[in-house]
C-alpha cells in the first residue's frame, strides 16, 4: 500500500494549479514522465499553463491500470504546496505538502503531520532525467525512482 501510494505521489508526483505563472521554478516538471520496471509503468503528466501547474499519475501493471492520483502545486500565500489526490485514498481528501526547500534542481515538499510520506524530493539531473524520492522521515526510509521525459 505504501508503495502504491508512494507511485502516485509522483504523479503528484507532478505539478499542481500555481497562482502564478510556470515560467519560474517549477517549469521543469512540464512534460510527461516514466518510470518502466519489469512489467510496471508509471507515468506522470505535468501541465503547465499561465493558471499553474497540474496532472495526473497512474501505474500500469501488466496492462491494468491499478492506480490513479491528481497533483497541484497552489501558491499558499507564504509559500507553496504540492497537494495530492490519490484514488481511494485518504477519503478523497487532496494531502497538502509545504515547499521547504528549493535549491537549484532539488525540490522538497513536506507534510509531517501525514503518515507516509511524510517528504517528497523531486532531483532533476537533466532536461530529460528525474529522481522522485519519498520518504518517512529519514533518509534510511527512502524510495528511489528515476523517471524519463517522455515528450
Amino acid at each position: 500500500m505504501k508503495k502504491t501510494y508512494i507511485h502516485s505521489l509522483f504523479s503528484l508526483i507532478f505539478l499542481f494549479a500555481l497562482g502564478c505563472k510556470p515560467a519560474n521554478q517549477f517549469e521543469p516538471f512540464c512534460g510527461q514522465w516514466i518510470q518502466v520496471s519489469d512489467d510496471t509503468k508509471f507515468v506522470e503528466t505535468w501541465k503547465c499553463s499561465s493558471e499553474g501547474v497540474s496532472g495526473y499519475a497512474f501505474r500500469i501493471e501488466r496492462n491494468d491500470t491499478v492506480f490513479g492520483e491528481e497533483f497541484w502545486i497552489q501558491d499558499t500565500g507564504e509559500s507553496y504546496a504540492l497537494y495530492i489526490k490519490a484514488s481511494g485514498q485518504n477519503n478523497g481528501q487532496a494531502i497538502p505538502f509545504t515547499l521547504e526547500e528549493h535549491s537549484g534542481d532539488a525540490f522538497l515538499f513536506s507534510n509531517y503531520q501525514h503518515d507516509f510520506p511524510k517528504r517528497i524530493q523531486y532531483v532533476f539531473h537533466s532536461s530529460d532525467s528525474l529522481t522522485t524520492i519519498v520518504d518517512g522521515g529519514s533518509e534510511d526510509q527512502a524510495l528511489h525512482f528515476n523517471f524519463s521525459r517522455l515528450e
